[in-house]
C-alpha cells in the first residue's frame, strides 16, 4: 500500500511541474494532513497555486507563513440584520404591508425584536441564516415575540447543547422550535459522514423504514415518499439543512436531489442525539474533532479503516438488543476486504429488532468458497424494512423471502455481478 501511494504522488507531482494549476483544498483539519500531501504538489512562484481553507490558525500558519492569509470576520450589526431581513422575507411582508395600509407599527416592532435577538448569534452568518429561517414561518408580532421570548428564556436557563457558547444555544433553538415529528428526522443526519453529500431517495426510503415518515401525514394523493421530501423541504426552509434541487417533467416540478449539513449543525445532531440516547458512532477515521462516545440504544454506525473492523468488539447483545438501525460506511477504497464483511454480519445477525441495514462497501467477489457468505443471515432479521449493500459479488440468500416487511433493497453502486433470488 505505500508503495503505491507513492507511486500516485510521483505521478502527481510529475502532471503538476508540467502544468499551471490552481488546487483548491477545502477545510484542512491538521498540520499532519498538509505533511501527507506537500511532497506530492510543487509550488513555485510562477507555477502552481494552492487556495486552502481552515478553522484552524495553527493550520493557516504551517502551512503557508509568507503566504496570503485571509481571516473572515464575523458580520457587522448592520450586515447581520441585512441578513436577517432577506432570510425571514421580511422584506417581502413589509412589501405586502405598504401595499395594503396595514400594520406598519407591527412591522416597527417586529424590527426592534429582530435586532435584539441577533445579539445571541454574535455575528455568524450561519447563526443569522437558521434565525432567519426559524422567523420566516412566523408572519404576525405575536409570533415574533414569542420566538424572542423563548431564546431568552431558553439561554437564561443556561442549558447546554454540545460547545458552549451563545451561537450554539441559538442554533440548538432551531431544533426546538421543529414540529415534532421532524425532529428524529433532522438528528438522523447526524448518522451520516461529515460534508458528505446524503442522496435524498435514499436518506426516504431510510426514515420511511425507521418509522419516522407517518401514513396520517399523507395529503391527497401524497405517497410516503412524498410526504418524506416535504418533511425535508420544510428543514431546508428553515435554513438546518442545504439541499441540491432539479426540475423534472414538463410542468417543471421541483424535486430534491441531495442534501448536506453544515458542520456546527452535524455537531448539534450528534449532541442532541446523545442527549436523547438515540444512537452510537464508532468513528475511527480522521477527524477535527474527537469521536462522539455515545451509548447505543436505536442505531449503531461504524466509521471504520477496513483493519480496524476485526479489532473492534462489538457491544454485548443486551446493549444491542433494541437496536433499529446499522449502518457501516468505511474510508472509501478501505472497506473493500472480505473480512469486512464476514465480520459485519457475523454480528447483525443478533440484532433481532433491525429494521434498516446499509453496508456501503464490502467484497465479496474474492471470498473463498470455503468461507460462507456472510448475507445468509440476513434472512433472519425479519423486521427489516430497508437493505441497502453496495459492494462486488453481492449474492443474496433465498432466506430473502422471508422479510415479509421489506420495502426497499438498495443496491446502486454494487457491480453488475449481484444476483437477486426470485423469492420477492
Amino acid at each position: 500500500m505505500k508503495s503505491k501511494q507513492d507511486g500516485l504522488a510521483r505521478q502527481l507531482q510529475q502532471h503538476l511541474q508540467d502544468n499551471k494549476c490552481l488546487i483548491v483544498l477545502d477545510y484542512l483539519w491538521s498540520t499532519e494532513a498538509w505533511d501527507c500531501l506537500k511532497g506530492a504538489i510543487p509550488v513555485s512562484e510562477h507555477g502552481t497555486k494552492i487556495l486552502l481553507t481552515t478553522r484552524n490558525r495553527d493550520v493557516a500558519a504551517h502551512f503557508g507563513p509568507n503566504g496570503y492569509h485571509h481571516e473572515l470576520h464575523f458580520l457587522t450589526p448592520e450586515e447581520s440584520w441585512e441578513l436577517l431581513r432577506k432570510k425571514s422575507e421580511l422584506l417581502r411582508v413589509k412589501s405586502l404591508r405598504e401595499r395594503s395600509g396595514d400594520g406598519c407599527e407591527d412591522l416597527g416592532k417586529m424590527e426592534e425584536l429582530g435586532k435584539k435577538m441577533l445579539n445571541h448569534c454574535g455575528g455568524l452568518p450561519l447563526a443569522v441564516v437558521v434565525l432567519g429561517g426559524i422567523l420566516r414561518t412566523k408572519k404576525t408580532l405575536k409570533e415574533w415575540n414569542e420566538v424572542h421570548e423563548n431564546i431568552k428564556s431558553y439561554l437564561d436557563k443556561r442549558e447546554k447543547i454540545g460547545k458552549e457558547g451563545e451561537v450554539q444555544k441559538a442554533l440548538a433553538y432551531s431544533y426546538y422550535d421543529l414540529p415534532w415529528q421532524l425532529k428524529p428526522c433532522f438528528l438522523y443526519l447526524g448518522k451520516f459522514r461529515e460534508d458528505s453529500e446524503i442522496r435524498a431517495e435514499s436518506l426516504y426510503q431510510m426514515w420511511i423504514g425507521e418509522g419516522m415518515i407517518f401514513e396520517n401525514d399523507r395529503r391527497e394523493q401524497e405517497t410516503m415518499m412524498d410526504v418524506a421530501e416535504r418533511y425535508l423541504k420544510e428543514l431546508a426552509m428553515r435554513c438546518m439543512v442545504e439541499i441540491k434541487a432539479y426540475e423534472e417533467g414538463k410542468h417543471a416540478v421541483t424535486k430534491l436531489e441531495s442534501c448536506r449539513l453544515h458542520d456546527l449543525m452535524r455537531d448539534l445532531c450528534l449532541a442532541k442525539a446523545k442527549e436523547e440516547n438515540l444512537y452510537k458512532l464508532v468513528d475511527r477515521t480522521p477527524s477535527r474533532d474527537s469521536p462522539p462516545t455515545t451509548e447505543a440504544q436505536y442505531g449503531l454506525i461504524f466509521r471504520l479503516l477496513s483493519e480496524d473492523i476485526s479489532q473492534y468488539n462489538f457491544p454485548p447483545k443486551e446493549q444491542t438488543k433494541h437496536l433499529h438501525s446499522f449502518l457501516c460506511d468505511p474510508l472509501a477504497g478501505k472497506g473493500q476486504l472480505p473480512i469486512l464483511g464476514v465480520r459485519i454480519m457475523s454480528q447483525v445477525k443478533n440484532l433481532k429488532m433491525l429494521r434498516v441495514l446499509a453496508i456501503l462497501s464490502f467484497n465479496m467477489a474474492s471470498q473463498s468458497c470455503y468461507i460462507k457468505s456472510p448475507l445468509g443471515h440476513v434472512g433472519k432479521l425479519i423486521h427489516l424494512r430497508c437493505l441497502r449493500l453496495m459492494g462486488r459479488g453481492i449474492n443474496l440468500p433465498y432466506s430473502l423471502g422471508n422479510l415479509k416487511y421489506l420495502e426497499t433493497l438498495d443496491l446502486s453502486g454494487s457491480d453488475h455481478s449481484c444476483k437477486i433470488p426470485n423469492v420477492l
